[in-house]
């Protein structure tokens, strides 16, 4: 997860990587470059596991769609966050968090990004087949 360091204790946003496809980029490929730029980890698109369809988060209103995908990495070969220049990635503080706390703060409200909290079921229930 990453956490908005700029942000105060009440408006903390702890949120999973996420990122725009690029003209002409596969959904896959986009999360591969986006772990890349955000969290260091050097992973091959197709080592990614889609975590369900894709979808809208708000059909009518927000032009985006949502891929959602998981993979493995060893925490040990983790590289320096190659970034994209955003701001908001070059304050982030990345935490790992165990799957059963993350739901947890989804419940109580601690994450309140929906794309997250949908990420983070969709991995559980993935990890119960």
């Amino acid at each position: 997860l990453r956490k908005d360091a700029r942000s105060t204790a009440d408006s903390v946003v702890w949120e999973l990587p996420a990122g725009l496809i690029e003209p002409g980029e596969e959904p896959a490929a986009a999360a591969a470059r986006e772990i890349e730029e955000e969290l260091g980890f050097s992973v091959k698109a197709e080592d990614l596991r889609p975590l369900g369809a894709w979808g809208y988060p708000a059909p009518g209103f927000v032009g985006e769609i949502h891929h959602f995908f998981s993979v493995k990495v060893d925490a040990s070969k983790r590289g320096t966050p190659g970034g994209d220049g955003s701001p908001l990635e070059e304050v982030a503080e990345i935490v790992r968090v165990p799957l059963k706390e993350a739901l947890e703060a989804c419940r109580t409200g601690v994450i309140r990004d929906e794309k997250t909290e949908l990420a983070l079921r969709r991995l559980a229930d993935e990890k119960l087949t």
